[in-house]
């Protein structure tokens, strides 16, 4: 077509370049990173007071004498380019596998109605007519599918975004971009399958937990308000302060530590209130958030990892054990079959060779249905057959 002709260059530079781009851009966002970790100083134009001042922010920091802003520009408008290009071929490649919803607030949806199905009494006050939502596509398409809102696709919209604030900010947010060297690895696809199955888990244990700060931060405004000194950096003048005041030390710590036990009218500590705070505030606190709350979390990740491991090592032994077409056992073909089970899944069956036929009838089935023969035909009808 007229378009290809004329922009086959942008063509082949989007989608046949694609390996190369990669790795320029990776090095791009390597050199960009390192060169602002090795420039960036304190502007020695600053003052002890103005060092001090809780306001003070650095949008242009010092740099040494052979170092130009030009540069940063030089190397930061390619990364961008590369950047937008990374984005476009991603979201043109990927577009036939989106799925346009969340899956753990699907989910939660289907569960709500599936439980309002089920209660008698709210379908004779509210005869509403609940419906199972349809679901685009079918599982195995569900399953190869990419989350449109998911870490993946929002991640490289937030990669050209602070590609272009680095630029006009002195190169502050290319730190951003760097997750997107080990954004292929296995990994990190491991992680981030890992958070996403537990997402519902963890979501429910936060605010379970923020519920249970909530009460020992009123029990802290109500009896300890006293004993906390705003400068101590222990704030307690209204119960929001207290509650942010009870989850920063008590996440990061234990919230009995930083609360002296003597307040603004005592000279000395009281065994007595010692002994009560000791046992109603400080101990219920590290039991309940800092030694079960953090290590249900930790527990949560860890069988989450396993589950993983085991579905990978399961997957593995498949491959190596049976075959992917029939389902036979490798034992069987290396004791009756002259090559045995690899001759079998190279030749016989191989895999390769059933998807690639897949994609020819699909394709011919858009392009020329008529021309399929009843073979071509009833093999794609069977395939696209839901189960």
């Amino acid at each position: 077509s007229h378009w290809q002709k004329n922009y086959i260059w942008l063509y082949r530079f989007i989608y046949e370049a694609s390996g190369p781009r990669h790795y320029l851009l990776i090095f791009l966002t390597l050199l960009l990173n390192l060169l602002v970790l090795a420039v960036f100083e304190v502007p020695e134009s600053q003052t002890t007071d103005e060092r001090n001042s809780s306001t003070n922010i650095i949008w242009k920091p010092s740099t040494p004498l052979w170092y130009s802003p030009l540069l940063l520009i030089v190397l930061g408008v390619p990364h961008l380019l590369l950047g937008i290009c990374m984005v476009v071929e991603y979201f043109v490649r990927q577009k036939k596998r989106f799925i346009t919803g969340v899956s753990l607030f699907d989910e939660s949806i289907s569960n709500f109605k599936e439980w309002v199905t089920q209660q008698e009494c709210l379908k004779r006050v509210c005869p509403l007519s609940w419906r199972e939502p349809t679901k685009s596509g079918s599982e195995g398409d569900n399953y190869f599918g990419i989350e449109l809102f998911g870490f993946q696709s929002i991640y490289r919209v937030l990669f050209i975004v602070s590609s272009l604030l680095a630029i006009g900010l002195s190169g502050y947010f290319y730190c951003f971009c760097l997750i997107y060297v080990f954004l292929k690895s296995d990994v990190v696809q491991y992680m981030l399958t890992a958070l996403h199955r537990s997402a519902k888990q963890l979501i429910y244990i936060a605010l379970i937990g923020l519920v249970v700060i909530l009460i020992f931060a009123v029990i802290a405004f109500a009896f300890l308000h006293d004993y906390m000194d705003d400068n101590e950096n222990l704030f307690c003048s209204t119960l929001f302060e207290c509650f942010i005041t009870v989850s920063r030390e008590g996440l990061l710590d234990t919230i009995g530590l930083p609360i002296p036990f003597t307040n603004f009218a005592q000279q000395e500590a009281s065994f007595i209130t010692y002994t009560l705070r000791s046992i109603f505030f400080d101990i219920p606190f590290f039991i309940l958030v800092t030694l079960i709350g953090l290590n249900i979390v930790t527990a949560v990740l860890i069988d989450r990892f396993g589950e993983l491991r085991e579905e990978r090592d399961k997957i593995k032994s498949m491959k190596l054990k049976s075959c992917f077409i029939c389902g036979h056992e490798s034992e069987r073909f290396d004791r009756e079959t002259k090559g045995g089970f690899k001759r079998h899944v190279l030749e016989d069956h191989n895999k390769w060779k059933y998807i690639y036929y897949m994609i020819y009838l699909d394709q011919k089935h858009q392009t020329n249905p008529n021309d399929m023969t009843a073979i071509e035909k009833q093999v794609y009808d069977a395939n696209k057959k839901p189960g």
